[in-house]
């Protein structure tokens, strides 16, 4: 703030400017010495009014000495009144662009969603015409007005940055790419206050405000999904029962999820322990979520073996699941296989499966295009009589094993048929042998497979060759093994085993 002076300042708007530095004051007060910094720009920005305030009386006061002296009405010397002229290099602010700016820097300190401060929003929005406006339907948005960024304009320049000069559809598709959602689930906040253009863009662009989860206080999750308008939400939930309570804000969090089922496109719900899980379960029973199409459910502790869940029943139109942590212990099953609708399927950190429940629970799904298994094991313990009717998925076009153990791999891949597979992917965090021998038979099964992956295994230059003799329709290989040579691939790529062979990937 250092040479800004405060241009043709009106007494009422310093004594407001005055005001909102008070408040902020006092909310910098509570935030611990990492506040210091922004105290002492909220003091800079004071010294400028006061410098604003004293120039208004001297040029009053330079007035009422020019009127008695000169009762004709003939204009005093321009060199008396001209008070308000900086030092050269400096700045001259008009009061909008002061309170945009005291606006970014609450922005960017991360106050805007607190309680107290968003009085102190609303009432710097009002006073520069940045209060949230809907542009009549039907109304193509108007060519806008270039202007800089305050904190990135340079003194004393007028062109304006070139990133004005995009298009409003580049620059939302630009603000969705920085709006990595409940990664940064504030961003829409501070793009909407770095200037008045960038306000226009982001207000009129709903998907910017789709990320709702419990780190927005209630009224800022009301607030995004209003500005979200009809676009589905994308909606994260963590719930920790340490002590196996809930709290009131976890019932009014749950209520709320209930209250807006139909606007949820996307949702994910994290917790410690299941119980959380079976809180959030008990609240939406009997919800039906009609636009949900991608669930997660995610329980860090696996050794838990209590969770009750909602019936698939109440996701009519789920696309996508993912399942990390406790799917096994006896959420679904032979009562719950898992919904028809389902595309795509990821089951993470899952052990000591049962493979009769595990093929109940594939049995449900026809239209299953993609099938993920990590961190994934079968029961030990379990004996079972060999399976004479195991499950078909019939459209299985990708096929997924990372770190689940070749034994485990061979017994799923033995019940479970994938007569159309197109893409198999096998990791393995760390060396793990015997690879060949889920591969060799599996591949002699399924040779229209056209995409191989195979990392983290020991596997020899002459195993390779006998799996991918089986593979006459193979065009993409990435391979990372212990035992295999730069030399090795080279060997691959001039021999003639892989006539159709498009890309090979070290």
């Amino acid at each position: 703030m250092a040479g800004v002076t405060l241009l043709n300042c009106d007494p009422d708007e310093v004594k407001f400017l005055f005001g909102v530095l008070q408040d902020i004051k006092g909310i910098l007060g509570d935030a611990g010495p990492r506040s210091t910094t922004k105290m002492m720009e909220m003091n800079a920005v004071k010294d400028v009014l006061n410098k604003a305030l004293k120039i208004h009386r001297l040029s009053s006061d330079d007035a009422v000495t020019c009127e008695s002296q000169n009762p004709s009405g003939s204009e005093c010397d321009v060199g008396d009144l001209n008070h308000n002229k900086d030092a050269p290099g400096g700045e001259q602010w008009k009061f909008e662009r002061l309170c945009k700016w005291i606006l970014s820097q609450l922005q960017a300190n991360g106050l805007e969603e607190t309680e107290q401060c968003r009085g102190i929003i609303e009432k710097l929005e009002a006073r520069c015409g940045l209060a949230d406006q809907q542009p009549a339907k039907g109304i193509p948005h108007k060519a806008r007005p270039c202007t800089t960024p305050l904190d990135d304009a340079p003194k004393g320049a007028h062109n304006p940055s070139p990133i004005f000069t995009l298009p409003d559809e580049l620059l939302q598709h630009i603000f969705r790419l920085a709006a990595l959602f409940h990664f940064w689930v504030r961003a829409p906040l501070v793009l909407s206050h770095v200037n008045s253009d960038f306000r226009s863009i982001v207000l009129n662009t709903p998907s910017l405000w789709t990320a709702i989860d419990e780190s927005l206080p209630l009224k800022m999750r009301k607030l995004y999904i209003a500005r979200a308008r009809d676009v589905p939400l994308d909606v994260l939930t963590r719930l920790d029962y340490q002590d196996q309570e809930s709290t009131g804000q976890d019932e009014d969090w749950l209520n709320f999820l209930g209250k807006k089922s139909s606007r949820i496109g996307q949702m994910t719900v994290a917790g410690d322990n299941p119980r959380g899980i079976s809180e959030w379960g008990r609240h939406v029973k009997g919800v039906i979520f009609t636009s949900l199409t991608t669930l997660a459910i995610c329980v860090m502790n696996d050794q838990c073996n209590i969770a009750a869940c909602p019936k698939w029943a109440s996701f009519p139109r789920l696309r996508d699941l993912w399942i990390r942590g406790y799917w096994c212990r006896g959420w679904v099953g032979r009562r719950d296989p898992f919904p028809p609708t389902l595309r795509c399927l990821r089951l993470s950190k899952v052990i000591s499966v049962s493979v009769p429940v595990l093929l109940k629970a594939l049995d449900g799904i026809r239209g299953l295009l993609s099938l993920a298994m990590e961190d994934f094991s079968l029961d030990l313990e379990e004996h079972y009589p060999p399976l004479t009717d195991g499950v078909t998925l019939a459209v299985l076009e990708k096929l997924e094993f990372r770190n689940v153990p070749v034994t485990d791999m061979i017994s799923i891949s033995l019940s479970v048929s994938t007569p159309n597979l197109s893409s198999l992917s096998l990791m393995s965090s760390g060396p793990s042998n015997r690879i060949t021998n889920f591969l060799a038979p599996f591949t002699a099964e399924h040779p229209q497979i056209s995409s191989l992956r195979l990392l983290g295994f020991n596997l020899e230059l002459q195993e390779l060759k006998v799996v991918l003799h089986n593979l006459a329709s193979l065009t993409h290989l990435h391979v990372r093994a212990s035992s295999l040579t730069d030399n090795d691939l080279a060997i691959l790529k001039k021999g003639n085993l892989l006539p159709r062979f498009a890309q090979i990937k070290p």
